[in-house]
């Protein structure tokens, strides 16, 4: 067992191991009275790691977020998905998720829906920057699922087209918004949206799976809009592709919160 986990730095899955070696939660639990091994998850689902290597994530962790609130100090923290892909992409999202969770409940960090941040962090949002999201966010609502580039809000508000990109870029920044291109920029809860219909599609097909076109047409946007906001789901890692169709990796609502009940976002 001490070998196994010391050569494998992202976890041994702990129900693999289990069946393997017919072990019960009993058993495992003496397995783990050695400190050098912590459990990640519950019962005898999750994995086992070796201390050292989740000290040496949970500090990569804390570096990545000292980064990150001195360079955006008016965000409220870091994408979840994000700080996995910097600090452990080694880890399966449910299993990193664990890490980051189990670094809130130690009070190391704070977890707001699917945003990290220090503890000590204080966001410094300025006044000019709250006059421009109120005048913005009714346009994003009144787009729904369709979307609004930054020449469609450009013109219809009246602001300087560079303006408004460097505001939204810095606004993705905080976690409202997320960004698929330069120019095009949802609403999480627009894109919890999208993630229930793939959802959907998902739990409705029998191996799981979705093309391109099921998704268009169940969310009633064209070809090129389909793929740029999958593609956001990828990135986000709630989808995968897999050739010409998509799978899901993970429940949408831990990185972008409940799907609103209707298509258009009303707060």
């Amino acid at each position: 067992m001490r070998a196994l986990i010391e050569c494998t730095p992202s976890g041994v899955d702990l129900n693999s191991f289990s069946r393997a070696f017919s072990l019960d939660e009993f058993s495992t639990a003496e397995l783990l009275r050695d400190n050098e091994f912590v459990r990640l998850g519950k019962n005898q689902a999750g994995v086992i790691m070796a201390r050292t290597t989740l000290e040496t994530i949970q500090r990569s962790i804390d570096l990545a977020l000292t980064r990150f609130h001195h360079t955006y100090p008016q965000s409220i923290g870091m994408d979840l998905s994000s700080l996995h892909i910097e600090c452990a992409p080694e880890l399966t999202p449910p299993v990193f998720e664990n890490v980051v969770r189990s670094m809130a409940l130690s009070r190391q960090v704070q977890l707001t829906s699917s945003l990290v941040h220090s503890l000590c962090h204080r966001s410094t949002q300025n006044p000019a920057d709250e006059r421009l999201w109120s005048v913005l966010h009714p346009v994003f609502v009144d787009a729904g699922l369709v979307g609004a580039n930054i020449d469609r809000l450009s013109a219809a508000t009246n602001l300087d087209h560079s303006l408004v990109r460097d505001f939204l870029h810095r606004k993705a920044q905080t976690g409202a918004l997320v960004r698929l291109t330069s120019e095009l920029f949802y609403l999480r809860s627009t894109m919890a949206a999208f993630a229930a219909i793939a959802t959907s599609l998902a739990n409705a097909a029998p191996n799981g799976r979705f093309t391109v076109a099921q998704f268009r047409d169940r969310a009633g946007i064209g070809r090129v809009l389909a793929i740029k906001v999958l593609e956001g789901l990828d990135r986000l890692m709630i989808t995968r592709r897999l050739d010409n169709e998509r799978m899901l990796l993970r429940d949408f609502a831990v990185i972008l919160g409940p799907a609103p009940s209707t298509s258009r976002e009303t707060r």
